[in-house]
C-alpha cells in the first residue's frame, strides 16, 4: 500500500534506532524521507536497514539538526529539491 505516496517526511533522528523504525515505516506507505545525518557510518546503517523496502524512497542530507547553521543549509536544500 502506498498511502503517503507523493508526501515528504523530514524523520530528524533517522539514524538512530527508534528513527531507523519510523523511516521504514513511512517508505513502506511510500513516501519520500529526508533524514538529516551526522556520520557516514550513520547514513550507511540506515540505508542497509531500510535496503530491502521496495517503495518509498530515502534521501540524506549530512547536517546536524542541533547547528543553526546546518539546520539552515539543510531547509534550504530540502526545500530546493522538494519545495
Amino acid at each position: 500500500m502506498n498511502k503517503l505516496l507523493d508526501t515528504v517526511v523530514v524523520v530528524a533522528g533517522g539514524t538512530g534506532s527508534v528513527g531507523e523504525g519510523l523511516v521504514r515505516a513511512f517508505l513502506r506507505q511510500g513516501a519520500t524521507v529526508v533524514v538529516p545525518y551526522r556520520t557516514e557510518a550513520g547514513r550507511e546503517r540506515l540505508e542497509d536497514y531500510v535496503g530491502d523496502v521496495d517503495s518509498g524512497t530515502l534521501t540524506c542530507i549530512q547536517a546536524s539538526v542541533s547547528d543553526e547553521d546546518q539546520t539552515a543549509r539543510f531547509r534550504s536544500e530540502l526545500l530546493e529539491r522538494f519545495g
